[in-house]
């Protein structure tokens, strides 16, 4: 008796199971139908029944998610794929899917002007369909617009190798060597000019260089190195308005400047003049600099005077302590 309520049981199951199926599938050709009527509102109620009815109905996220899309609703077009990712859903067309929302995600930023974001969500829909060549040349046109000449060069280059628009990549991967060229010749210029002292002239020419190669590690290292410097001398005099205010930008403009190169001693030398000037009861973070600056290049241009600085601030350092009649740090 248990054993046959049990088959009765599972044969009722079954069945309901067959009858849900079957109200999902019919729920989604009707939803198709509203789709190629352009009724999103319908599509939409009736591709969230579908799966409603059938959690696992893959063609139900992908028709819902398009939908979204269509009506620029692309948060929820990610919301919706995101839920039948946790649902175990998985194949090409929710990686394409997934590729097409960062796409348009891009798309997006782009219109508004906002070229990094751009980058970043095409990027993303570039790992979820590696194959698509049309993200490739966004994003070879977008870098190149962007100054990323290098990455801009990847990317025309893969299609150069996919045997796409050969006639019309050739011309850009050339321009690109062009523009490298140039932004070699402002880097030149600058280093002649920061070498005699003249900064205003050594900024004015890597900007230029920037515009041009954006990415370029020693134009960035010279852009914050500058800017660090230029905030250094307009916070040196502590009495005037704002004056700490350019100290702290001149340390982190310099700190900058040190990341693109490590082993440059001259961004620590003026982050210790900085911290010098921004306080003249604290010694250690000034020291430490100094000290930095000496360790990087122990012969060069900065090292006679980095220890002479660690010398003086260690003296004064004392005195006041012997003064105060407790260590400062």
């Amino acid at each position: 008796m248990h054993k046959n309520y049990k088959n009765l049981i599972q044969s009722i199951t079954a069945i309901l199971l067959i009858l849900l199926i079957g109200c999902a599938t019919t729920q989604l050709k009707q939803a198709q139908t509203a789709f190629d009527m352009e009724d999103y509102t319908l599509t939409r109620r009736l591709c969230r029944e579908s799966i409603a009815a059938d959690t696992c109905n893959y063609n139900a996220y992908l028709l819902l998610s398009l939908t979204h899309r269509h009506t620029d609703s692309l948060r929820q077009a990610m919301m919706t794929m995101n839920l039948a990712k946790k649902r175990g859903l998985s194949g090409d067309k929710i990686n394409q899917e997934y590729s097409l929302i960062y796409g348009a995600m891009g798309k997006s930023a782009e219109a508004e002007d906002r070229g990094r974001i751009a980058l970043k969500w095409y990027g993303l829909a570039q790992e979820f369909d590696p194959e698509n060549l049309s993200i490739t040349r966004i994003l070879a046109d977008l870098n190149f617009k962007l100054g990323r000449l290098n990455e801009a060069a990847q990317n025309y280059e893969k299609l150069l190798t996919s045997g796409r628009d050969t006639l019309k990549i050739n011309p850009q991967l050339r321009k690109i060597k062009e523009r490298q060229k140039s932004a070699s010749t402002l880097l030149v210029n600058a280093e002649k000019a920061y070498g005699k002292g003249r900064l205003k002239k050594a900024s004015n020419l890597i900007n230029r260089l920037i515009k041009l190669e954006a990415n370029n590690l020693d134009g960035l290292y010279y852009k914050y190195l500058l800017e660090g410097r230029q905030f250094y001398e307009s916070g040196k005099h502590v009495y005037k308005t704002g004056a700490l205010k350019k100290l702290w930008q001149a340390i982190e403009a310099l700190g900058y400047a040190s990341s693109y190169r490590e082993q440059a001693p001259e961004p620590y030398y003026f982050i210790g003049l900085s911290y010098e000037k921004k306080d003249k009861k604290e010694y250690g973070n000034a020291i430490n600099a100094f000290q930095k600056a000496y360790d990087l290049d122990p012969s060069g241009p900065y090292a006679n005077r980095s220890l002479k600085k660690v010398g003086e601030l260690k003296v004064l350092k004392k005195k006041m302590e012997k003064f105060w009649g407790r260590k400062r740090k």
